[in-house]
């Protein structure tokens, strides 16, 4: 058997290998989880940008990304990814921060720019429900793209 935990789960999951010699605890990357997570159409990406740059500009200066993906259970807004990595580039930039101009200049050049925690937000969840809404055509069809968990119905459909 074969079981994964994020790394920011607590201790005890780390050490459920010790009781059950067969499990493997593994901590994940944040862009693996991310890319195993449904993408949207571009078009529904797009009607979102509002909301995903209000998002971004917030979470930027906290070295968070922030992405949308459809993932069940719908009744999760947001999934925060942190992994190894991202830990370490905070870690180094506080440092920097800290140092004297000769350290921080040592570590400035250490710099991981790609190596940021993420904020996935599911756009299966009803609370996107307005920013589909907005985008959504009169199509049944079309509607039904972006409704795949049981029961759901749109606002105004019964």
């Amino acid at each position: 058997m074969r079981a994964h935990a994020s790394g920011g789960l607590s201790a005890d999951i780390a050490r459920l290998p010790e009781l059950e010699p067969e499990i493997v605890v593994a901590e994940l990357d944040a862009s693996v989880v991310t890319a195993h997570l449904d993408p949207i159409d571009s078009a529904d990406e797009l009607a979102l940008a509002p909301l995903l740059a209000m998002a971004r500009s917030r979470l930027d200066p906290l070295g968070c990304d922030v992405v949308v993906r459809a993932f069940h259970p719908v009744s999760v807004p947001a999934l925060h990814l942190d992994d190894r990595a991202a830990r370490h580039e905070r870690a180094r930039a506080e440092a920097e921060a800290q140092a004297n101009d000769l350290w921080a200049g040592i570590l400035s050049s250490l710099r991981d720019t790609s190596a940021r925690a993420r904020l996935v937000l599911n756009y299966l969840n009803p609370w996107y429900a307005a920013s589909r809404l907005s985008t959504a055509t009169s199509s049944p069809a079309r509607r039904s793209n972006h409704c795949t968990a049981s029961p759901c119905s749109w606002p105004g459909e019964p």
